[in-house]
């Protein structure tokens, strides 16, 4: 696959993937010891998190760890920037990377809303499809973004690997702006309607099995444009993997 890239590529060869295929998996970008420091702060919060539900970390004083059951698969969390001094990886991984930011500044511009927010789960639980949550139905994000996503273990079909559909981005913008925007709050959980069987099929032009798995290592590092069809953590069998997105937006 064209869109998968060595860590010695520049920001011109991240662009370029990104403008063909909407996504880039850049191999051994992380270093392990890095990830190992990322994935033991990360655990100290899902400590905090009970089984099936979210936690949202505001600020080092506004923690909200909710009961509602919304993601039987494992768990979930929401961290924001105010939180990040707590979880000093994101900072070094991620929000002062040179070659992070000059993507960001080329993708959208060098105004743009940079590592607002991050998303992690961890999935360690099999669900049927009536019971996934939302990021794990082949879906687009009802608002545009691209995000960095790097993984804990290494991920395959059978634990959950990140499963795209490269150049859907054109028609994931347009449905973006033309559907889900005039569908506000219509969706699963009280969310946007965003799922590709959610969608008028005249605005369709793609299937799921058109989707491909990433097969990703310890230090590999994902840059998807969110207009792409994608999902994520469907465990196919008794397993486990924990993901980490940092959400970028115009």
């Amino acid at each position: 696959m064209n869109f998968i890239l060595d860590n010695t590529s520049t920001e011109e060869d991240i662009i370029s993937s990104l403008d063909e295929y909407g996504i880039c998996l850049i191999k051994r970008f992380f270093s392990e010891g890095d990830i190992s420091k990322l994935y033991s702060q990360l655990n100290k919060l899902y400590d905090m998190i009970s089984d099936g539900c979210h936690g949202y970390f505001y600020s080092p004083n506004n923690v909200e760890l909710s009961s509602e059951k919304d993601y039987l698969s494992g768990k979930a969390m929401r961290i924001f920037p105010q939180y990040y001094t707590n979880v000093p990886q994101i900072l070094e991984m991620f929000v002062k990377s040179d070659l992070l930011n000059k993507v960001l500044d080329q993708h959208f511009s060098k105004n743009c809303q940079r590592f607002l927010q991050t998303f992690s789960t961890r999935e360690n639980k099999l669900v049927d499809d009536k019971n996934l949550p939302r990021n794990s139905h082949m879906h687009i994000d009802p608002y545009e973004s691209l995000k960095f996503a790097t993984f804990f273990q290494k991920t395959t079909k059978e634990n959950g690997a990140l499963r795209v559909i490269p150049k859907s981005f054109g028609e994931g913008s347009i449905i973006r702006m033309k559907f889900i925007s005039n569908n506000k709050g219509r969706g699963q959980y009280g969310g946007d309607l965003h799922r590709l069987d959610e969608f008028p099929r005249e605005m369709v032009s793609f299937n799921e099995t058109d989707g491909v798995y990433l097969d990703c290592d310890i230090g590999d590092l994902v840059i998807l444009n969110t207009d792409n069809y994608h999902s994520g953590g469907t465990l196919l069998k008794s397993s486990s993997r924990q993901a980490l997105y940092v959400h970028n937006r115009p």
